[in-house]
């Protein structure tokens, strides 16, 4: 749709309609449970409650006609682009940019980098380099995940993997490495990637004494 020279596209995401209709349906249920009790002050001061209420001297009410209004646009949101691409290249586009977006803004929680704080234009530029990279296997390590049909995602099987430890144990003069239990997401990473999951227990080959 083009209006005053602006091209407007309009999509839809199923996945957020359902999540839209499930709100809606929660704070229908607050309402009610508020207007049998009688809790009218705290419906007209709360933004999400009073759009969906009629208030009189004698009552208020739930505007059942806004509630069917709301769910006419449960999922749909509105791109504007100045681009001649076709629809669905724009549609992609913009998932792929969201997903960027929401996987940046996920970066200290799962992957534990925490925010530096450099002068040096190098040292800028390595650590935005680092968070990229880490953004890049982020998004690769999920895509492998779901390619295998993996029923966790890319935190649950982080979180897995950072409980496995191995232990160094000396049997008979020989250093060995014994690891603790892998199965369930953690066994999941080493499927995604194609490794079979490493031995319980192996033998160290180095020089404890250098």
């Amino acid at each position: 749709m083009v209006h005053q020279e602006k091209r407007y596209i309009v999509c839809l995401n199923e996945e957020e309609a359902k999540r839209d209709q499930l709100v809606r349906e929660q704070i229908e249920i607050k309402l009610r449970s508020k207007l049998e009790h009688g809790s009218i002050k705290d419906l007209i001061g709360n933004s999400e409650y009073k759009k969906y209420i009629n208030v009189t001297a004698e009552a208020a009410t739930i505007n059942t006609d806004k509630l069917k209004q709301a769910a006419v646009f449960d999922g749909l949101y509105i791109l504007q682009t100045n681009t001649e691409l076709p629809t669905e290249e724009v549609a992609t586009a913009y998932r792929d940019l969201w997903q960027i977006e929401r996987a940046f803004r996920n970066l200290k929680s799962t992957l534990d980098l925490r925010p530096v704080y450099h002068w040096k234009e190098r040292r800028i530029s390595g650590h935005i380099m680092l968070c990229f990279l880490a953004l890049v296997v982020q998004i690769k390590f999920q895509k492998l995940l779901e390619s295998c049909g993996s029923e966790y995602g890319y935190t649950e099987v982080i979180r897995a993997l950072r409980k496995v430890h191995a232990v160094k144990l000396k049997i008979k003069d020989q250093d060995h490495l014994v690891r603790t239990e892998i199965h369930g997401a953690a066994a999941m990473a080493f499927k995604a990637v194609g490794l079979r999951i490493p031995e319980r227990v192996q033998e160290t080959h180095y020089d404890s004494h250098k």
